[in-house]
């Protein structure tokens, strides 16, 4: 993920799962996809409150719950949104507008 969109942005979604759990421990019932329900057992579950509170103090662990908070929201059943090289062009454009390289 880091060449095309530069180092805080897949430093951001270097987080993504603990974000996920981190939320799931802090809003037991916060709506999930069904596949990131799946995905979230697989990936250890709620964490436990001694881990959220952890991840609560790594200092760009706030900055992490916002793009998975949009993950989740964004999630539409049935939609086919291709595969990540679909996107492609769109994340060239979006780098070469912002002068990303990293």
């Amino acid at each position: 993920m880091r060449p095309l969109p530069g180092a805080r942005v897949a430093r951001l979604g270097q987080p993504h799962v603990p974000a996920k759990r981190y939320l799931a421990a802090i809003a037991p019932g916060r709506p999930l996809s069904p596949q990131s329900e799946l995905t979230l057992g697989r990936q250890g579950g709620a964490m436990t409150p001694g881990e959220a509170a952890a991840f609560a103090r790594d200092p760009p662990a706030p900055a992490a719950v916002t793009p998975r908070e949009a993950d989740d929201a964004g999630k539409t059943g049935g939609l086919d949104a291709g595969v990540m090289e679909d996107w492609r062009p769109v994340l060239e454009l979006v780098a070469a507008a912002h002068g990303s390289g990293g």
